[in-house]
């Protein structure tokens, strides 16, 4: 499309040169046959001067102009008047005009038609935005809905078959495909006061080795820590919340996207719960992906 103006203004240019040129050729002023007639003629050769001359004057006859015939031009020196343009002339130059005129209204059409073909692709290019846009968040929706959820759903201090006191973890995988590769750790942190500083949970270390096993849709797994055995004050104090048992620990696994998940939790036993024996959610150090 956007060679059609310049092959439009290829023609209109070879176009104008010829006509030029022809304009030109026309102009130039062509030898007249009248002029070579109106030329003065030769001398003749003196043949009076071989006669013998005679005393005898004659009487001389008076000079008379010479006339120009009809149909003959008399030669003079003005310059001559260039011809007026005849009809086919100008007959040219309005046909040159009118081709002029036709190439700029084309040029104008193929403009204005770029500048709506500009706007429809901006039109179409929102358009594409918009649906991969939609598609995007469709896929995310997707995704968030079919994605593995685990996270601990009940923790208790309490003692097991063989009468040692333990903490029991049970977490599950909420979400409606398997959790790979899953990791879990926790331990269990006395607190001499209630609530406890936040930088004091970033001291407590990481296992090195951790065992990793897939968690179906749906299904809970439980597992234990050893638990602390506390002296009669420790447990005073943790009655009356002025101390507390906090469970801190992570667990991580791969969906069934590919995407790497994580859930950090940290879980507190004070006041009546340590009555029970059960721990609930902290304010802080809960986060999960």
């Amino acid at each position: 499309m956007n060679r059609r103006p310049l092959i439009l203004l290829t023609i209109l240019f070879v176009w104008t040169c010829v006509i030029c040129g022809a304009q030109e050729k026309s102009d130039r002023p062509t030898p007249s046959l009248r002029e070579g007639k109106s030329n003065p003629p030769s001398k003749k050769s003196d043949q009076n001067a071989q006669a013998p001359q005679s005393n005898k004057t004659t009487p001389e006859e008076p000079v008379t102009k010479p006339q120009a015939q009809k149909n003959e031009s008399v030669p003079s020196n003005a310059p001559e008047k260039p011809e007026n343009k005849t009809s086919s002339d100008w007959w040219i130059v309005y046909l040159t005009g009118a081709l002029v005129f036709v190439g700029l209204g084309q040029l104008g059409a193929m403009g204005v038609q770029t500048y709506w073909m500009i706007k429809t692709v901006a039109v179409a290019k929102a358009s594409a935005d918009a649906a991969t846009a939609t598609v995007k968040t469709m896929q995310d929706t997707a995704v968030k809905q079919l994605r593995a959820y685990v996270y601990p759903i009940a923790a208790q201090r309490c003692k097991d078959e063989t009468g040692v006191m333990v903490i029991k973890l049970q977490i599950k995988n909420a979400g409606q495909t398997p959790a790979y590769d899953c990791t879990r750790y926790m331990h269990e942190a006395i607190s001499n006061r209630y609530p406890q500083l936040p930088e004091n949970f970033v001291k407590i270390p990481v296992p090195a080795r951790i065992p990793k096993s897939p968690i179906p849709p749906g299904e809970m797994v439980q597992f234990y820590v050893p638990a602390t055995e506390l002296t009669s004050s420790q447990e005073g104090q943790i009655m009356v919340k002025k101390a507390a048992i906090y469970l801190v620990g992570k667990i991580t696994y791969r969906d069934a996207f590919g995407s790497e998940q994580f859930t950090k939790f940290r879980l507190e036993c004070t006041g009546e719960q340590f009555t029970r024996g059960l721990f609930a959610a902290s304010e802080d150090g809960n986060e999960a992906s």
